[in-house]
Parts: C-alpha cells; sequence; structure tokens
C-alpha cells in the first residue's frame, strides 16, 4: 500500500522516464526504496545516471506538518567525461519537467499535492579511481509541498 509521498516521488520519477531528452539519453535509472540512498556506484560505465531519492529535512520544515508536509527529493544526475554540456543538458531537460509537474501537480492536486517546485542546484566534478575522466555529478533538490487535511 503506497502512502502520498512514495506516490509523490513515483509520479515525478514517471514523468522524468517520459520527457523525450532523459528517456533519449539516460543509461541507468535508480529509484529507491528502503536502504541507503548513495549505495549505488558512480562508475562511469552506468552514466548518464539518474536518481530521485528522498532528500534530509530540517527540523524547522516540520513544524506545521499537519497541514503543510514538505517532502524534499534529490534529483541527481552524473555524466562521465570532461565536458560538463551533457550534464548541464539532462538538468536543463529535468527543470522543464519539474516546472511542468508545478503547472498540474502530477495529477495529484486531489491527493493534497500542492507544489513541485525546485529549491536548489549544487554540482561537483569527481575524479574515480577507474577513470582519468571527470564525472559530473549535479544535484537539483524538488520539494513536494503537500495539504494535508
Amino acid at each position: 500500500m503506497a502512502n502520498f509521498l512514495t506516490t509523490g516521488r513515483a509520479a515525478l520519477l514517471t514523468v522524468l522516464q517520459a520527457d523525450v531528452t532523459l528517456a533519449a539519453g539516460i543509461q541507468t535509472w535508480y529509484d529507491w526504496g528502503p536502504g541507503l540512498k548513495k549505495r549505488f556506484g558512480l562508475e562511469p560505465s552506468r552514466c548518464p545516471i539518474l536518481s530521485l531519492v528522498p532528500a534530509d529535512l530540517d527540523q524547522d520544515q516540520l513544524s506545521n506538518a499537519a497541514e503543510r508536509f514538505p517532502q524534499d527529493l534529490a534529483l541527481e544526475i552524473a555524466t562521465h567525461g570532461q565536458d560538463a554540456e551533457p550534464c548541464e543538458e539532462y538538468l536543463v531537460a529535468a527543470l522543464a519537467v519539474v516546472k511542468a509537474a508545478d503547472r498540474n501537480c502530477l495529477d495529484l492536486a486531489a491527493d493534497g499535492l500542492a507544489q513541485v517546485r525546485p529549491l536548489s542546484v549544487h554540482w561537483e566534478a569527481m575524479v574515480t579511481k577507474e577513470s582519468p575522466d571527470i564525472i559530473w555529478l549535479v544535484t537539483m533538490i524538488v520539494r513536494n509541498t503537500w495539504l494535508r487535511r
């Protein structure tokens, strides 16, 4: 039995997978159920990677959780190579999906979803033992705001 948080995360992953740019380019999709959110390996052979996982909540965000519940999700994209442009292209595509998801609330407005908004973007250039090339990792925090009645 799915709860509203799982339903929201799964709905966002579904629309990300339906995007033409992401569907054509992403090789490895990670959607986490129970378990460690970072257990996937950033191996060059698995790139491009897209992962959608629950992100940490600040305690301050939960002060009014009985009425408004913020669900933060970490949308992580990794590409392999010296050029950051492919990672930027996937980020732009993912941002467009998130903006569209905000307009229609992932068709979950009747279930209480009020907003789908990007909060922040963080970039990291990583070098691994397996390859001298860079793995570009971008994390976009997306907040689903649920109205609980």
